[in-house]
């Protein structure tokens, strides 16, 4: 006979409350490894599954299943992995830059970065690696221009943020539609009610805020010695 029931809100919520207050505790007072804070939080998830109803042999088979159907964004951790380390080892990136450095205007500077991060992350799926990419250069860039760092850094995450969120290969948006048994494509585009208009708002106040810097003017010395800098370090090529 079936027993299992099926969590009240509060049951819900009193075992997604204990596993923030988990995490959170132990990163932010306890400094606990993410490792031991997850295992915690999975006993604790255990805990009230076993009052649902569910026997030990149960809850492992769907850990198990968990698991199985989450292998398929391990996959694609693994491409996004090759495919940041080929851009930085071939030079792609630098290239880019390279050849960027001769038209980039202060005036368009931040519109044009939020949509340079928001193609690189589309491409690639990731936001962490292009932040530590492309984000990079463009503090270096937006520093050169004078433009205040808060803002180039947040032009930066805003572009990087909705490329991963939008792109097919995202680690985190494959993960979301695996876990919730949901077409990748389907998932989307149902994101795409809620983030395009909130790019477009970002895109129209970067470019305000951009026009406030359209005096500004890159140093020629500055651009000399990073060029020359990426020459000795790359073959700069199409």
């Amino acid at each position: 006979m079936n027993s299992h029931k099926l969590p009240s809100f509060w049951h819900a919520l009193v075992c997604f409350g204990g596993i923030l207050v988990v995490v959170v505790t132990g990163v932010v007072a306890f400094r606990v490894s993410i490792q031991v804070l997850l295992m915690l939080s999975i006993i604790w998830a255990s805990i009230h599954t076993y009052f649902l109803g569910y026997k030990f042999n149960e809850i492992k088979e769907i850990m198990s299943n968990g698991i199985s159907n989450a292998l398929g964004a391990v996959y694609i951790f693994i491409l996004i992995g090759v495919v940041v380390a080929s851009f930085l080892e071939s030079g792609t990136i630098t290239t880019l830059v390279y050849y960027g450095l001769d038209f980039v205007h202060p005036a368009v500077f931040l519109p044009a970065g939020l949509i340079l991060c928001s193609f690189m992350s589309v491409c690639v799926g990731t936001m962490v690696g292009t932040v530590a990419t492309v984000g990079v250069i463009l503090i270096g860039i937006g520093a050169a221009m004078g433009v205040p760092l808060p803002i180039v850094a947040g032009m930066v995450i805003a572009g990087a943020s909705f490329g991963d969120k939008m792109s097919p290969v995202s680690d985190t948006t494959n993960m979301a539609a695996l876990a919730t048994g949901t077409d990748l494509y389907t998932h989307i585009k149902s994101m795409l009610y809620t983030t395009v208009p909130t790019y477009i708002i970002c895109l129209i106040l970067f470019a305000i805020i951009g026009m406030e810097y359209a005096d500004q003017t890159l140093s020629t010395d500055g651009i000399t010695a990073f060029k020359t800098a990426i020459d000795e370090n790359f073959v700069v090529s199409l």
